[in-house]
């Protein structure tokens, strides 16, 4: 397999990753929301990220205590409002479920993911990549707002009321919009990448430090929300209920995390300047796919054919968009 086979695979079987850790937060008895997250943020935010790059990258400290403070500030402080995002990721899922979830927010984040990093970088675009990448990305965006109507649909006729149905659709759009300053933070960090890289680490393994110090902004956010949730709500006793079969959803979602956006660094990497564009589209639109295939499977449309077979063709718009996305990479200059 060569450089870009190897990264495509890699960012696939990412994308399974992701799109199903989210079915473990749908259902968190006997745990409450505040309890499962907060172990969640730990495993998934802090430890999965520490672990990570404490494995690739064998000076770690050394490099933490001597990096420039003013590389660092940015891509921390978006990493702190993709928190925001991924707070409101958390209570969506609870809200109007794993599909709908899926589909509005990592649909918009897969939009403005893709986008942004071009313009930010100044990467040119040849005629064909750039025609590619445009199609691909509105052919996502119809299957997305598709997908949105197919869950009003569904919601209304399972007589959830449009005004709940609506409210969870608006956090899911403002939890899009936050979610996708992670990868902003990851592209931010190319000055950390490059510390990296010029400290001994290889060009591969220094995507590593870049995600541990954007996603503990995230960290920071989440285990501090969680925590005063425990506290408001007076809910630290549930934790006295844990035994391994509670704690077991709680570590794999985690898990399951982390290991997609880690692969996800590795493979964007290897992908070359479009990477973190082509990359993040590929692996958010099918983690949509692979998520809402699990919706239907777990009965999420279970009696509303018509807005099933909606989301389906919403489904089949995403899939074709994404596999624009991932030409263009191919015909990139």
């Amino acid at each position: 397999m060569d450089q870009m086979q190897i990264a495509f695979f890699l960012i696939i079987l990412g994308a399974i990753l992701q799109g199903t850790f989210g079915i473990f937060i749908k259902d968190t008895k006997p745990l409450k929301w505040e309890n499962f997250w907060a172990i969640f943020s730990v495993v998934a935010y802090l430890l999965g990220p520490l672990i990570f790059a404490l494995f690739q990258i064998q000076n770690l400290s050394f490099i933490l205590n001597s990096i420039p403070r003013d590389i660092v500030y940015l891509p921390l402080i978006f990493g702190m409002i993709w928190g925001i995002g991924a707070i409101l990721f958390g209570i969506c899922v609870v809200k109007i479920g794993v599909s709908l979830t899926y589909s509005i927010i990592l649909g918009i984040v897969t939009l403005t993911g893709a986008i942004l990093p071009i313009f930010i970088n100044k990467i040119s675009l040849n005629l064909e990549s750039g025609t590619y990448l445009s199609v691909g990305l509105v052919i996502v965006t119809t299957g997305i707002i598709l997908s949105g109507y197919a869950g009003v649909l569904r919601d209304r006729f399972l007589k959830i009321g449009n005004r709940a149905s609506l409210s969870g659709i608006m956090l899911a759009v403002i939890s899009g919009i936050f979610s996708s300053f992670l990868n902003l933070g990851f592209v931010t960090g190319k000055d950390i990448n490059a510390f990296a890289i010029a400290s001994g680490v290889s060009d591969t393994n220094s995507s590593a430090l870049v995600w541990l110090i954007v996603i503990f902004g995230g960290f920071i956010v989440n285990f501090t929300y969680a925590l005063y949730l425990l506290s408001k709500n007076k809910s630290f006793y549930v934790y006295k209920k844990i035994n391994i079969k509670v704690l077991l959803p709680v570590l794999t979602s985690g898990v399951f995390w982390f290991t997609s956006f880690a692969l996800f660094g590795i493979g964007s990497t290897k992908m070359g300047t479009l990477g973190p564009s082509v990359g993040w589209a590929i692996l958010l639109s099918l983690s949509i796919v692979v998520s809402n295939t699990l919706g239907i499977k777990f009965g999420e449309w279970k009696s509303t054919k018509k807005a099933l077979r909606i989301q389906l063709v919403a489904l089949g718009l995403i899939i074709l968009g994404v596999i624009l996305v991932s030409y263009s990479a191919l015909t990139s200059s």
